[in-house]
């Protein structure tokens, strides 16, 4: 052997070298320790089989929250609507009556259809889409609930009949009748 390892073998191992216990690394380790050092010294019984020792948060496994699925009713839905139109009330009181005039119709999947008379609407219902959703969400017990907004074309109603002669040639395309009764009885119009 050569001489320098001999010299290393023949040196002592260092005094100061210290112990780390897990304890002191492992804080949650000490209360299963001491509950450990507890039932082996006698002091504390062991547990009965109807109390099953938990585990250390960190070895819990998180519940996993299972979504609800209740089917609720046309009536169910139209109350939760009209209970969060009245929340806004007072704060927001175009959107309170955009959702007391409109009520959505439950398809399939429950799926909400809601129908808006223009964009200007939509941008307003789209502010408190989500809040919406989310208290019928809470309110009806179901987190399958969705919307399906439709922007409604009433190009009708903005031809409004302001003269005697459009009510007129309204009237006549609804009833051809009354272009005969006219030319009998021999009316202008005015």
């Amino acid at each position: 052997m050569p001489p320098e390892l001999k010299s290393i073998q023949d040196q002592k191992p260092a005094q100061s070298v210290k112990r780390i216990s897990r304890s002191e690394n492992f804080p949650s380790l000490s209360k299963e320790n001491a509950m450990l050092k507890q039932v082996l010294s006698g002091e504390k019984p062991l547990p009965k089989v109807e109390e099953p020792l938990q585990k250390p948060e960190y070895q819990q496994k998180p519940k996993e929250e299972i979504p609800e699925e209740k089917k609720f009713s046309p009536e169910e839905l139209k109350i939760s609507w009209l209970q969060f139109a009245e929340k806004q009330k007072i704060d927001e009181p175009r959107l309170y009556s955009l959702l007391i005039t409109n009520t959505p119709e439950i398809k399939d999947d429950f799926v909400l259809q809601f129908s808006l008379a223009n964009r200007s609407q939509e941008s307003h219902f789209n502010e408190i889409k989500y809040k919406l959703l989310q208290f019928l969400k809470k309110e009806l017990r179901n987190d399958n609930i969705e919307f399906d907004l439709e922007v409604v074309d009433n190009s009708e109603q903005d031809n409004k009949l302001y003269t005697t002669k459009d009510r007129y040639d309204y009237l006549v395309k609804k009833n051809p009748a009354l272009a005969n009764m006219r030319q009998q009885l021999t009316l202008d119009i005015d």
